[in-house]
Formats: structure tokens, C-alpha cells, sequence
């Protein structure tokens, strides 16, 4: 049985999500995993993503890289045009304007959120260093693994709220969504549609749990200001809601957050069974976001930033034109075999 395979190396912690389908658009996790490479080399992650695979007693095959949010830079663009191929060309020119690299030294993708007031193209953008993407490649492919795709973590984390509270989502609003993980929390702005902004705050559960009135006292000023960034720059509306998701360490302070932000606050729950880890033996420390694995995991549909690699991109084209050439082959050999049987055929029914 196929199973989804969802992986993400974090500054601290690899994080792994397993699921099988069961129908059409449907899978259930079956398994999280989480294991600590802080300071470990990229030798050592390598071998510690070998042995993991070992315990499980699976194949390598092809898997969904999550990149951390922290590790991608976001920006929202209004670009003046509606042709797909001008807006690609616009991008390419913003690109060395956002951050201190050229085109070529980066991946990124963009995705295409409607148009402004005045009719330009709404558009998010995402960008990461090449360097830090091929990094994981070869962490990955060291150990045997063919990598499918390398997406936006917190398209996973958005796209757990859309499912798992759906009775609270009005078509209507926008809402807020703050999941913490251990070294940094996504702040994240987001439409029943569209993820529509979304920026990376340097407050994590580990600074949290040892001085949580500091922390929070941060971690709210930054949210303050990311509100007002959105509100200046994309719309004008205010968040009906704050869901919080990703590491267990804000359960008391909902209420200080509700009050200084003047928004609503609800709880989301772990995205994973507590009967389910139990049951296989395994411990998700407390100060770990899991929401962008395990809903990528069990998500059919692609909806997020996609981050290719040329070469990978050409290993995959190559792997396909070969099967194809191997199929079309043994077709030919096939149809040459049966006409031969054929042709002695006949020729022996004509010599009797």
C-alpha cells in the first residue's frame, strides 16, 4: 500500500509524518515521528534519516520535503499586469530587490492571490537560497531517498485550520493564525480561500518556556506589528479570530493575548492522536510544531509554494522519458513478436 511520506529538517529537529489513502482525496495518519539533530553535522542527519527508514522497514521512494517557515522569504506583490508570462518577468525583477542574491541563486514560486482596487495582480511570492535547498537534497539523496517536492510549511499549518474548524470559518472573514514552533511562530493571515500573508516571528516555544512573560510580551509586539504591515500594505480589514496552533506551551496566556490584540482566541488541537504516538511507542516533545507535517501528510491536493530544483527537475524528466521509452519498447518487441508468431504461423500451414 502507498504510503505518503512527509519530512522536514528544522534547526533543531527532524520531523517526519506518515498516512495512508483511504479513498479518493483521503488519507489517514498513521504515524509522527520526531528525533534531535541540534549540532549534529549534515553526515549525521543523513544517517540518522537512514536509520529511522531502517525501523520502519520501508522503502525509500518519493517524499515531500516542508521547509520551515523561517528558512523561506515572503513578500506580497501588486504587479501591474494580468498576463501570467509579464508577471513571471516582473518577479524575475523583483527578485534582487527582496533579497541579497541573484535570480540564479535562488528557488522560489509564487502563487496568485486576485487583484487590488486598482486591477493589479495580488501576488505571493516565496524565495529560498539555493544553497539551503540543495543542502537537504543531498542530506536526503545521500540516504537514499528521491525527493518529490520541497513546499511552504505553512500552507500545511493554514490548511489544518481550514479542515480541522471548519464550523468556524465564515467565507466572509479573515482570520489569524499563530502556530508556535520551538525556535520561531508563524504568523499567518488567511481567507477561507487564500493564504494571504504571512511573516516569520522570533519567538519560539523553547524562549517561551523559559521566561513566558517576556516571550509573550514579544511575541505580541511583533504580532501588533505584522497586523499593521498587513493592514498598510494589503487590506484594510481586521482578523475576526486568532487560532493557535503548534506547540503546547500558550494554553494560559489565551486570555492576555484575546485582550492585548482585541480578537477572539481559540485553541487548536494536536494534529495527531496522543493514543496513536502512545501506541507506537513514540514521544512529540512539547515545544514542537507538527501542524505543517502531518497536514501536508494527509492533504491530497497541492496548494502551496513549490520550491523545484532544476537538476532534480531534470532527474525527474529524464526517469519519466525513460520509463516511457521502456514502455513504448517493449510494446514494439511485443507487437514484433506476435506478428512474427503470426507470419510462421501461416508459413507452416501453408508448407502442410
Amino acid at each position: 500500500m502507498k504510503t505518503n511520506v512527509v519530512l522536514e529538517i528544522g534547526e533543531q529537529h527532524l520531523k517526519m509524518a506518515l498516512s495512508r489513502p483511504l479513498g479518493p482525496r483521503q488519507s489517514k495518519l498513521f504515524d509522527c515521528i520526531t528525533e534531535p539533530i541540534t549540532s549534529f553535522t549534515d553526515d549525521q542527519i543523513t544517517k540518522a534519516v537512514s536509520e529511522l527508514f531502517k525501523k520502519l522497514k520501508m522503502k525509500p521512494q518519493p517524499l515531500t520535503v516542508s521547509i520551515p517557515r523561517n528558512f523561506v522569504t515572503v513578500r506580497n506583490l501588486h504587479l501591474p499586469s494580468k498576463d501570467k508570462k509579464e508577471i513571471t518577468q516582473m518577479i524575475d525583477l523583483h527578485i534582487p530587490r527582496i533579497v541579497p542574491y541573484r535570480k540564479e541563486e535562488v528557488v522560489f514560486d509564487h502563487k496568485f492571490l486576485g487583484t487590488d482596487e486598482m486591477g493589479y495582480a495580488k501576488e505571493l511570492l516565496g524565495i529560498v537560497h539555493g544553497g539551503a535547498i540543495r543542502r537537504q537534497a543531498k542530506i536526503l539523496e545521500d540516504a537514499g531517498m528521491s525527493i518529490d517536492r520541497f513546499t511552504l510549511g505553512s500552507y500545511g499549518a493554514w490548511q489544518r485550520i481550514l479542515n480541522d474548524c471548519k464550523a468556524d470559518i465564515n467565507p466572509n472573514d479573515i482570520y489569524l493564525l499563530l502556530d508556535v514552533d520551538s525556535t520561531f511562530t508563524d504568523f499567518i493571515i488567511f481567507s477561507h480561500e487564500n493564504l494571504l500573508f504571512t511573516r516569520s516571528i522570533a519567538v519560539g516555544a523553547n524562549e517561551m518556556m523559559e521566561n513566558m512573560q517576556a516571550s509573550l510580551k514579544k511575541l505580541l509586539s511583533d504580532a501588533r506589528q505584522s497586523l499593521i504591515i498587513f493592514y498598510s500594505e494589503e487590506l484594510n480589514r481586521k482578523p475576526v479570530k486568532i487560532f493557535i496552533s503548534g506547540a503546547d506551551v500558550l494554553n494560559e496566556m489565551y486570555g492576555s493575548i484575546e485582550t492585548e490584540l482585541s480578537i477572539p482566541v481559540k485553541s487548536v488541537t494536536l494534529p495527531y492522536s496522543e493514543d496513536m504516538v502512545k501506541a507506537k511507542g513514540r514521544t512529540i516533545p512539547r515545544n514542537l510544531s507538527l501542524s505543517a507535517v502531518t497536514e501536508i501528510a494527509v492533504e491530497e491536493s497541492q496548494k502551496g509554494l513549490t520550491f523545484i530544483l532544476p537538476e532534480i527537475q531534470i532527474r525527474k524528466a529524464l526517469k519519466e522519458k525513460t520509463r516511457e521509452l521502456t514502455i513504448m519498447g517493449t510494446l514494439i518487441i511485443y507487437i514484433l513478436t506476435i506478428s512474427l508468431a503470426i507470419f510462421l504461423g501461416r508459413s507452416y500451414n501453408q508448407q502442410s
